[in-house]
């Protein structure tokens, strides 16, 4: 029998079997950060610009021919607004595949229609299907039911759709901070995979040996491979220009990438295909992305920036600063 949670955590009631499964599926930390905070915040933004060509940039990091390095997803978290002005990283768009029999720890994640894979299945739907319900605007599209399995690298890319992160908070969001980039697995800062981000548990279950965060002016790129990809200024070149479009062969990565070449156009963000331009809107169409950074979360509290909050929204920010 199902059970009401006595408090109402954002996203609305969560049944005890909900959050359970949810949990399970997700990881405890990533079920927490959505429910208490992360899932709030990623409701109702407005990306600050929209990146010309965006899925196209992200579908040739993850599905180039002829490329020394091919990834198995892309996202690109991009610099957007809450409703009430505060500056997150959002959802922009993402490409993915699954890997490819030849690729090294490759492991197929399906039974043969057993009885545990079915059951696997039937869960895993059922918690994209709740986040959806729960975070997604009334206008976006539930891909669950038409999925006829979610493999290991779905879940972990469409879960990902519904999280958010503000400066210093979470990998995208603290790479963003610090304006350089973070090659993992990396031993001096004893990150890896599994713990990188609220979404390490579902980046590890996936496989992934080797991920990338890239800070960029208009947001944090953020690849990931189940191979074990050795780290090189060669390599974070190779990824900035593949998604730049240019293939200047310095390896200098400065601060922010001083990437004032990216052009910026009106556009759609997309995924799969599906416009979700309606939940994403760009509120400054051909602007500098670079204007709309809006300094550190300090510099936007000390400003005032805060005492505009909604109530719910001002609740999570102050968890997601206390989670830290």
């Amino acid at each position: 029998m199902k059970t009401e949670v006595e408090e109402v955590s954002i996203g609305g009631f969560w049944t005890e079997e909900d959050k359970a499964i949810c949990a399970s599926v997700l990881g405890s930390d990533a079920f927490t950060y959505l429910t208490k905070c992360g899932g709030a915040i990623s409701e109702g933004l407005v990306a600050a610009s929209v990146l010309a060509d965006l899925q196209n940039k992200l579908q040739n990091l993850v599905e180039a021919d002829g490329q020394s390095l091919r990834w198995n997803y892309a996202i690109f978290w991009q610099l957007s607004r809450t409703k009430s002005g505060a500056v997150v990283l959002g959802w922009g768009d993402g490409s993915c595949r699954e890997p490819h029999d030849g690729e090294i720890g490759f492991a197929t994640s399906f039974g043969a229609g057993d009885a545990s894979s079915v059951t696997r299945q039937k869960i895993r739907k059922r918690v994209l299907q709740r986040l959806h319900s729960a975070f997604a605007g009334a206008d976006e599209e539930d891909y669950a039911p038409g999925i006829d399995q979610v493999t290991d690298t779905e879940i972990f890319f469409l879960a990902s759709m519904h999280f958010s992160f503000p400066h210093h908070v979470g990998g995208p969001g603290k790479v963003f901070a610090a304006g350089r980039p973070l090659w993992i697995p990396n031993n001096d800062l004893k990150v890896t995979p599994a713990n990188y981000c609220y979404r390490g548990f579902l980046a590890n279950a996936a496989g992934f040996k080797t991920i990338v965060l890239l800070p960029f002016k208009a947001g944090v790129l953020e690849v990931g491979s189940i191979q074990n990809v050795p780290e090189s200024a060669e390599a974070l070149q190779t990824i900035r220009s593949m998604f730049l479009g240019t293939y200047n062969t310095s390896p200098a990565i400065k601060k922010h990438e001083e990437n004032g070449s990216v052009q910026i156009s009106p556009g759609s963000t997309k995924i799969f295909g599906k416009d979700l331009n309606i939940s994403q809107p760009s509120a400054t169409k051909g602007a500098d992305p670079s204007k709309v950074d809006g300094g550190s979360r300090d510099e936007q509290k000390s400003s005032g920036g805060d005492s505009m909050l909604l109530p719910n929204l001002r609740k999570a920010l102050d968890l997601l600063m206390a989670l830290e």
